[in-house]
């Protein structure tokens, strides 16, 4: 089997035309036809990902495989669940020390704004340690809470996307049909080139009434099988697009002494093909910008990837707190896109204004493991096509 995928990677493929296709051919068919007429939206209903390359012509081939495994998603609801009440439980403590110890905080907290660094002698300190600690764990609960919130929402999209009326997903149970198939993509540039599309079938059944769902293959990756096929994929990721003139403008600004010690992305030349990243990114960022438009609160995040391989499912949480630390409101957003080396993203996020809005705190997450954001003063100039 390890020489036939060696063999197929680098040779024609051999297609299946017979009896009209698969279904799982069908939904790429329409995918590529989609992608030919900048048809965004059938895209979206029908795909997790954008397509690699743009897209001249492609070729279906054989199946590399057929797996089937567990829908997931009820156990992971109660997981959140958990989360949700360990999170809580910690906020209600730290509300509660805070109105027991509302007269120290009161010249602690603001002295601390000021002065980051002082340390509080006698009982101030005692207090100052002790919310410090207070702190520290609501930070790592509501990072805990955030992470498997993101692992939900990415499988209840699949699961939304293949299942075929609105419905609870939760109360489904039974599997998820996986297929893995051969292309052949012709970019508008260049010759023919390898990749590996994976599929999603949620094949569920709601257990009270023994209904099983009508439900339809998602595409949820398309892979390069070569190192060539891989960087075109690259190249199309990296390229910026004219609409966004201000992530340019920061881009192409020098970086300040800030930025020295960070991984060096991996540049054109330099003979690595970026991958998808597990573990532990590395991003840089410029000071969030916050303003008042109307009843929301809106903060513009910049954030530049300084890691080696691109982030799947990038995802930014500003959480409110009011004057005693207590969480008030949080929104978030996943950049949906693959988040390549070097690449300059601008997210924003909108909160309902409150009141109580004392100060934020920002999170950051990916798919396959936790961020390091690192503030600097400014981007470092990038390459141009």
């Amino acid at each position: 089997m390890t020489k036939l995928r060696k063999w197929i990677a680098t040779a024609p493929l051999v297609f299946l035309w017979a009896c009209g296709g698969s279904p799982e051919q069908a939904a790429l068919d329409q995918y590529f036809r989609a992608a030919q007429s900048n048809d965004s939206s059938t895209i979206a209903y029908m795909s997790a990902v954008s397509p690699p390359v743009e897209v001249e012509s492609w070729k279906v081939g054989e199946v590399d495989s057929r797996s089937t495994e567990p829908f997931t998603l009820p156990e992971l609801l109660e997981k959140l669940e958990a989360a949700k009440k360990v999170r809580d439980a910690s906020s209600e403590k730290r509300q509660k020390y805070a109105k027991d110890q509302k007269d120290a905080l009161e010249e602690i907290i603001p002295k601390l704004r000021s002065d980051p660094e002082f340390k509080f002698k006698g009982k101030l300190g005692e207090v100052q340690e002790e919310w410090a600690k207070l702190l520290e764990e609501r930070n790592e609960t509501e990072h805990a809470f955030q992470e498997i919130k993101q692992v939900v929402n990415a499988e209840t999209n699949l699961a939304t996307k293949s299942v075929m009326r609105q419905v609870d997903l939760g109360k489904l149970s039974g599997g998820v049909a996986v297929t893995k198939m051969l292309l052949n993509l012709k970019p508008k540039e260049g010759a023919e080139l390898p990749f590996m599309a994976t599929l999603r079938k949620y094949e569920l059944t709601d257990p009270e009434s023994n209904r099983a769902e009508q439900s339809r293959w998602v595409i949820v990756d398309i892979e390069g099988t070569t190192p060539e096929a891989q960087a075109a994929a690259s190249a199309k990721k990296v390229r910026r697009p004219a609409a966004e003139p201000a992530a340019e403008a920061e881009s192409a600004k020098v970086a300040d002494s800030s930025t020295a010690g960070e991984s060096r992305p991996a540049g054109r030349d330099s003979g690595y093909t970026p991958r998808e990243l597990r573990g532990s990114a590395k991003v840089q960022i410029l000071a969030p910008e916050t303003k008042v438009q109307g009843d929301e609160v809106v903060t513009m995040i910049r954030a530049r990837n300084v890691s080696k391989d691109w982030i799947s499912g990038f995802m930014v949480t500003e959480h409110w707190y009011d004057q005693q630390g207590g969480a008030v409101r949080s929104s978030s957003r996943t950049h949906r896109e693959r988040f390549m080396p070097g690449e300059v993203l601008e997210i924003e996020l909108r909160t309902r204004k409150g009141a109580d809005f004392y100060q934020s705190q920002y999170e950051f997450a990916h798919a396959n493991g936790d961020v390091t954001a690192t503030t600097v003063g400014s981007f470092p100039k990038q390459e141009t096509e």
